[in-house]
């Protein structure tokens, strides 16, 4: 874009656009071209041209660059000067001077603008084709780059109002995203400490299983002791019952066969008392023992059936607890590499977001620049317009003391001699004659372009 004013690379790309294309593109615009101006232009189809491109690029018509012609902003009235007559028609002539300077002042601006180089006064009603191709043909490259850049600012704002919303949804996401994540991660920590409270019961459970086992091998090794005297008692009462059923079978064989005295018989029956209150008492011990043993034994058995159920609990606690667990802390496992995976999508998310916003800000940027650019175009252009408004009141005063020396000067030459007074008049006389040809030339002229311009509007 910074190359276009460059004359040779405009020139370049003049030279590719058909005259074709030309009258199709101002078409558009509602004006038909005859393709024989392009090789042998007139006055009328350059000045016409001239005044759309005008009213396209500055937005100004014909009234507005005349304004003397449409307002009579210059008196009517007869200026009476001595050896001077200036009349209506020389009022009329004065305003399409001034009108035609403007309007020349537009076409210059016009030619700086577009790239071209400054065109000379002849050349607005004296055309050349090879002027007239290169204007029409800059006009419209004009026409196609203002189009080019128009679409192209269109396209950066609906690429930036699309890289918005994508930015407000990616913002709505990774918010979703955060939020699944606070969830998440709040389920992780109440999972952790739900995981610890587990293992330290697990803990407890199997101090108290390891002392319920200790415990329960104590309790069967004393019952296998228990036991053990209890056969040896038994076996000890069965010992004592068969010894005393044999001797009651040999006191009875005895009382059978012998017949001894009664001191004799009371002798031994007191020995026999004695032994017998001995086995008796050896007997209610050994009672009182298998007692002892029984109470024991049953404390045992308690203590098994006690045992029993705590290894049933246990083993259930196992299945229904801690297996479970387990396979929680493999839940876990997988949650915490999901967490991961998560993080990581967070990361990449965050990174394409930066990306977008760096991108925007970069759009941004160049956007800014570009309204800068055109801010300084359009204030150049500003003061283009300042230098010509000056430039014009400059003219009118340097005309308005050029006719003031030109009436000094005339004074002066009827004061200092009237001899030159017959020349003079014959001199006006035909300044007079050509002004107001040149006055019917350019009223011809204006209505020429009022009716170029009634067929534009058209």
């Amino acid at each position: 874009m910074d190359r276009s004013d460059d004359p040779i690379i405009i020139d370049e790309l003049f030279r590719k656009v058909r005259p074709e294309e030309i009258s199709d593109d101002l078409k558009e615009l509602g004006v038909d071209i005859d393709p024989k101006a392009f090789k042998n232009p007139t006055a009328d189809e350059s000045l016409g041209i001239y005044s759309v491109a005008i009213q396209v690029i500055y937005g100004k018509t014909v009234d507005d660059i005349r304004p003397e012609e449409r307002l009579g902003l210059f008196s009517d009235s007869v200026s009476i000067i001595d050896g001077v007559d200036i009349g209506p028609n020389d009022i009329d002539f004065l305003k399409c001077g001034i009108g035609n300077l403007r309007y020349w002042r537009y076409c210059q601006r016009l030619h700086q603008t577009l790239g071209l180089e400054p065109i000379e006064r002849y050349e607005l009603f004296n055309p050349t084709p090879e002027s007239f191709n290169r204007f029409i043909t800059a006009f419209d490259v004009y026409l196609r780059f203002r189009d080019a850049v128009y679409k192209l600012f269109e396209t950066t704002i609906a690429s930036l109002n699309l890289l918005s919303e994508r930015d407000m949804h990616v913002t709505r996401d990774i918010r979703s995203i955060n939020d699944e994540y606070d969830k998440f991660k709040k389920v992780h920590n109440e999972t952790l400490d739900e995981h610890r409270a587990l293992s330290n019961q697990k803990e407890t459970l199997e101090k108290k299983l390891v002392e319920a086992k200790n415990l329960f091998n104590e309790y069967k090794h004393k019952k296998n002791e228990i036991e053990g005297e209890l056969e040896d008692v038994k076996h000890a009462l069965s010992n004592t019952l068969l010894s005393k059923t044999k001797e009651r079978c040999l006191f009875d064989d005895l009382s059978d066969s012998f017949i001894i005295d009664s001191a004799a018989v009371e002798k031994i029956l007191g020995e026999l008392d004695n032994e017998f209150q001995i086995k008796n008492g050896k007997i209610g011990l050994l009672k009182k023992n298998v007692t002892d043993l029984r109470l024991k034994y049953d404390n045992i058995v308690r203590s098994c059936t006690f045992l029993e159920e705590l290894g049933k609990n246990l083993q259930h606690h196992h299945n229904n607890v801690t297996i479970p667990h387990v396979d929680s802390l493999q839940e876990l496992k997988k949650l915490k590499a999901q967490c991961d995976s998560l993080g990581e999508k967070i990361k990449i998310l965050t990174e394409n977001r930066n990306f977008i916003v760096n991108k925007l800000e970069h759009l941004k940027k160049l956007q800014k620049q570009k309204l800068g650019r055109e801010q300084e175009e359009s204030q150049l252009r500003i003061n283009l317009a300042k230098r010509f408004a000056e430039d014009t009141e400059k003219s009118s005063d340097l005309i308005r003391e050029k006719i003031s020396e030109t009436n000094e000067r005339i004074e002066g030459v009827v004061l200092d001699t009237l001899t030159y007074r017959q020349n003079t008049e014959e001199l006006f006389h035909n300044l007079n004659r050509k002004i107001k040809h040149v006055a019917t030339a350019t009223k011809c002229y204006n209505e020429r372009i009022m009716y170029i311009n009634s067929k534009l509007q058209e």
